[in-house]
């Protein structure tokens, strides 16, 4: 599982770089992270939504930070 949170680090950069909430973003891995180690897949599959949502927000708010007035 490590491997593939550190394969989408770099798209996570390209996609919130400026924006996201790094300290988020490393608690969400490290609970993750310890859901994983537990054998809990109901807690991990609950931190990849949370994840999911989280990107997805930080997403829609760099579209919007990046919109010019027409």
């Amino acid at each position: 599982m490590t491997r593939a949170i550190e394969a989408t680090q770099p798209l996570m950069n390209m996609i919130t770089y400026r924006i996201r909430d790094r300290a988020r973003i490393a608690d969400l891995h490290a609970t993750l992270t310890d859901a994983i180690e537990a054998n809990d897949a109901n807690a991990a599959l609950r931190v990849l939504e949370d994840l999911s949502v989280s990107t997805l927000e930080l997403a829609a708010a760099r579209r919007s930070a990046n919109q010019t007035p027409r």
